[in-house]
């Protein structure tokens, strides 16, 4: 079991965004202003340091690489722990010239879907292996605050400037 004083090093700064893998053994943290990724192993407690240039948001199914998003050129990237680049780029489907940004990004928790929606309130969802978009959904009006789907990809829910659920 890893206490918090093991655990001195993590940050403490509310733009971090700690997301802890499939399996609970390791954690990877995101300096937001210098792209920086920290990936640490609970267990062993070590970390190990990586640069990347996309917002991360989840770890693959096997819980082995951390994923990337590239939301210039819209590519999911799978970086290894110890790697200078990523291992694997998988293209999303679907680009529109002229829409490079994302209000919000999420994946869902068993790490096979990902979704991202537009400033004009567009969801898009595609399958996290291939980059194939499988829904491009009209959202209710902007802005949209969150987003989640269900586990199984059945559901989604949408939290809206109202803060009702939609």
């Amino acid at each position: 079991d890893v206490c918090s004083s093991d655990l001195d090093e993590l940050p403490h700064d509310a733009n971090y965004r700690p997301i802890f893998s499939p399996d609970g053994k390791t954690l990877v943290t995101i300096d937001p202003t210098t792209q920086i990724c920290k990936l640490w192993d609970l267990a062993q407690h070590k970390q190990v340091t990586f640069q990347n240039m996309g917002y991360i948001f989840g770890f693959s199914r096997h819980g082995k690489s951390v994923i990337t998003f590239d939301d210039h050129a819209w590519v999911l990237q799978f970086w290894l722990p110890t790697a200078n680049s990523p291992s694997k780029n998988v293209a999303l489907e679907g680009r529109v010239e002229g829409t490079s940004r994302f209000d919000f990004i999420a994946m869902t928790p068993s790490q096979d879907l990902i979704l991202a929606i537009d400033p004009a309130g567009l969801i898009r969802i595609w399958d996290t292996d291939t980059g194939h978009l499988l829904h491009a959904i009209q959202g209710p009006l902007p802005p949209i605050r969150a987003a989640a789907l269900s586990p199984d990809g059945k559901y989604l829910a949408v939290s809206v400037h109202q803060e009702n659920i939609a």
